[in-house]
């Protein structure tokens, strides 16, 4: 029950393999890396630790804090570091990238190997020449930034402080950038370690853990009690609703309709103002000679889903055409005979074959009519529209344009150019009703538009728009629905055959409020690449991230804080014109940081990291981490780290654990039904039957882990 040091100390020719090189390199005379150890029972024990710069920072924390190294002491600074990693560094196996089979041998060899990295950089002020001593000085820094009731890592104060926390992230972030230093390991399994490494507020550590088995298995009835009380109070069945039990649903519901609606309008900003800057260019180039085709936009030969549908509502399917009439029927040859700009922004497309030899095509639209005048600017006439065009060997003509809306929508595009080009404009008036993402059905009546923005050129031809402005959504002609304040925003698009540009990338920093409920955040579609084949261009990084908010009779809560990225991995070395295989493939991930709360019940603080290759998830391969903190005033009352890795090949694993109780299951598909709960990884304190979610323990007392979720 007393805490050993075990101490390891360099002497002359003692060297260390360093992960980032994969050399051995010499340490100098003295240093020393030490780790903590506290046998359960006295007498004749065989016991294994592991030594590492992370099991240094929980013995540096416990020797620094009041009244020096003892058993309670020690046992709050072995919390506080498993709290951090979400795993007990003693307890686990050094091995390298390549070999960590389990996901905590993963997360500690991504983590000494980061080390090794900021070493290679000289970060928290190790500069110079000789490797192993900046090795020994990144591990000093590292040792002194630990306290023993915090996760933040800080070395110094005033003046000289050194987040010694964000030098360690920024380190993972590198290695997990180099395949030859990450290995197989999915960043997803770093997802709770970064998410804590990135904490500014709530960093306090919990509880220290409990010392014998009568305290154990009390403390995992109390830990599994209270996980079944906070999600039950906060979660409840059947989704939002005003009068779910559940207080997050209750606050969700409130939420729901307004957040539904931000989305479509969004995506209709950015798609319709890219087609209006496409028409000017047009009109432009084709004035000035650049061109001679009065058409312009992306060919429609590819992106049509099994049944003939394909979504548009993200990116490409605008075009335009030079007229000569304001009907836009006569198309314009000569630059005299262009009058009239005609464009379109397309939403949803379908297609069928009705018959033998004939083809139907269907679309939703926006359709845009602009006329130039003398002084620079375009008046502009638009409403949603659905276009029918029937094809047979014979040809093609359009048997239907039918107004969805028969009001139409007005307002003036003012273009400020620059030796031809469009470098900035003046967007204001009125947009029409935005088609629901996907899909085909209009969700509002109209869109008032007070946007300026400005345009680059890319050196690769991509043009970049970044924008500013309102827009106002309303339910009918009256009555608001939202309201959309873009502070910061931006458009890329990027060139396609033709010569057109293709929208590619959004990222909007946006304010969406309606009613009581309000937005504030980030949406962002960004990295945009093409296959290997060069066929598909697709942004492989979306973003949604911000808080929301309820207001009621004046009083604000913030009910939901947190970031969802969504990425593809490898996606330009996929080939899109072969069949997917294990060859020619990508890995989607998923990551997940929040924080979700409602009145008068704790805080749940959540990291949620998945990933898996594209071709092998269609097989149940994958791997998800989990990590929880319940914060009561800011206090974390429990960590829980949950992990699963599953193969096609082999028998799926999960673990659970708790560290402010050292309490823990793990078990996996060849384990049956029957699951023994450990404390502190030895001491068996009971068994869960995962077909009744009962916990009996061994003293014979028994919970029940069934929420009602």
């Amino acid at each position: 029950g007393q805490p050993y040091v075990v101490r390891v100390t360099a002497k002359a020719g003692t060297t260390h393999r360093d992960e980032v090189s994969g050399e051995d390199q010499a340490l100098p005379p003295g240093f020393a890396l030490r780790a903590l150890l506290t046998p359960a029972t006295g007498g004749n024990v065989t016991v294994t630790t592991n030594v590492t710069p992370f099991s240094e920072l929980a013995v540096a924390s416990a020797t620094r804090a009041s009244g020096g190294l003892t058993a309670t002491n020690a046992a709050q600074a072995s919390s506080t570091v498993q709290q951090l990693l979400g795993f007990d560094p003693t307890a686990v196996p050094v091995k390298t990238t390549s070999s960590a089979g389990s996901a905590d041998e993963q997360k500690l060899a991504v983590l000494l190997t980061a080390v090794a990295k900021m070493a290679e950089h000289g970060d928290l002020g190790c500069a110079g020449d000789d490797k192993g001593g900046k090795v020994k000085c990144v591990v000093e820094k590292m040792s002194e930034s630990s306290k023993i009731d915090s996760l933040k890592l800080l070395a110094g104060s005033g003046d000289s402080a050194r987040d010694v926390s964000e030098a360690l992230r920024g380190a993972i972030d590198d290695v997990m950038a180099e395949p030859k230093l990450s290995g197989s390991i999915s960043s997803t399994v770093m997802t709770g370690v970064v998410a804590n490494l990135g904490c500014t507020t709530n960093c306090a550590s919990g509880g220290s853990g409990v010392g014998t088995v009568a305290t154990a298995i009390a403390g995992a009835k109390l830990m599994f009690n209270e996980i079944r009380t906070d999600w039950a109070a906060m979660f409840s069945r059947g989704g939002p609703s005003p009068t779910a039990p559940g207080a997050f649903n209750k606050e969700a519901a409130a939420f729901a309709a307004a957040m539904g609606g931000v989305q479509p309008p969004v995506e209709m900003l950015a798609k319709d103002v890219s087609a209006m800057l496409l028409g000017v260019d047009l009109y432009n180039d084709f004035l000035a000679g650049r061109t001679t085709n009065p058409n312009r936009g992306k060919l429609l030969g590819e992106g049509f889903g099994s049944d003939g549908s394909g979504d548009f509502s993200g990116f490409g399917a605008i075009a335009c055409t030079l007229f000569t009439d304001a009907t836009a029927t006569i198309v314009a040859t000569t630059p005299a005979e262009a009058k009239v700009v005609g464009c379109r922004a397309l939403y949803f497309i379908s297609r069928s074959l009705p018959v033998p030899g004939t083809t139907v095509t269907q679309e939703w639209r926006h359709g845009f009519t602009m006329e130039p005048k003398p002084d620079g600017s375009f008046d502009y006439l638009t409403r949603a529209r659905q276009r029918d065009t029937t094809c047979t060997v014979s040809g093609c003509s359009v048997t239907a344009n039918v107004a969805l809306q028969t009001e139409g929508f007005a307002g003036k595009l003012t273009p400020t150019l620059s030796l031809g080009e469009v470098v900035g404009f003046r967007l204001v008036g009125e947009l029409p009703a935005a088609f629901a993402s996907g899909g085909r059905t209009l969700v509002n009546f109209k869109h008032a538009v007070d946007m300026t923005g400005t345009t680059t050129l890319g050196t690769d031809g991509s043009q970049s728009i970044a924008l500013g402005g309102t827009l106002v959504a309303y339910r009918d002609a009256t009555t608001v629905e939202g309201t959309l304040t873009l502070k910061t925003g931006a458009v890329k698009q990027w060139p396609v055959p033709g010569g057109a540009l293709e929208p590619g990338e959004v990222d909007l920093n946006v304010v969406w409020s309606a009613g009581g409920s309000e937005f504030e955040g980030r949406i962002a579609l960004t990295d945009s690449a093409l296959d290997l084949g060069q066929v598909l261009r697709l942004p492989t990084k979306a973003v949604l991230s911000g808080a929301l908010r309820n207001t009621v009779s004046g009083t604000t809560t913030e009910f939901a804080r947190g970031s969802l990225t969504a990425e593809l991995v490898g996606y330009g070395s996929f080939n899109a014109l072969l069949p997917p295989s294990a060859t020619n493939t990508f890995r989607a991930r998923l990551t997940l940081l929040g924080a979700v709360s409602a009145a008068g019940r704790p805080t749940l603080e959540m990291s949620f990291g998945v990933e898996a290759d594209a071709l092998a998830a269609q097989e149940g391969a994958g791997q998800v981490q989990l990590q929880y903190r319940t914060l009561v005033a800011g206090q974390p009352r429990q960590v829980v780290t949950v992990s699963a890795q599953f193969s096609p090949t082999a028998p799926g694993s999960f673990k659970l654990s708790e560290a402010t109780s050292k309490i823990s299951l793990a078990w996996g598909e060849s384990k049956g039904d029957l699951i023994d709960l450990m404390y502190d990884n030895t001491t068996k304190i009971g068994t869960l039957d995962t077909r009744t979610w009962l916990l009996t323990f061994s003293d014979g007392t028994f919970v029940s882990l069934d929420t009602g979720l």
